[in-house]
């Protein structure tokens, strides 16, 4: 069995007014809020991430970025699916790699 406290999946909205459903036992949901607490406690951090894993043993990072108000109006849409992802012009994928290093490790 998995680290409980590793124990998390993220579903995310496939279009518009769908849920996001964020699924994982008790320990790993606790230990989700201990991260976005110290990271917005420390003040210094604009973002944090942590391990989780899926219910298939598949691990992946989870990543939470404080952003200005002008950098959100500039993200992307999330929708996974097809139909609802809009068309992003050249310079979007650009500004995507500049906020992804920012946050990668």
């Amino acid at each position: 069995m998995s680290d409980p406290n590793k124990c998390l999946i993220v579903y995310g909205q496939e279009f518009q007014y769908n849920d996001v459903l964020v699924m994982g036992t008790r320990e790993a949901l606790v230990r989700l809020l201990r991260q976005l607490g110290d990271m917005l406690e420390e003040h210094k951090n604009n973002s944090k991430s942590d391990d989780f894993f899926v219910n298939d043993g598949e691990g992946y990072y989870l990543r939470f970025v404080v952003v200005s108000e002008a950098e959100y109006s500039q993200l992307p849409e999330p929708y996974t699916d097809a139909c609802a992802q809009v068309r992003r012009p050249k310079a979007w994928a650009e500004r995507l790699r500049i906020l992804k290093e920012r946050v990668m490790p």
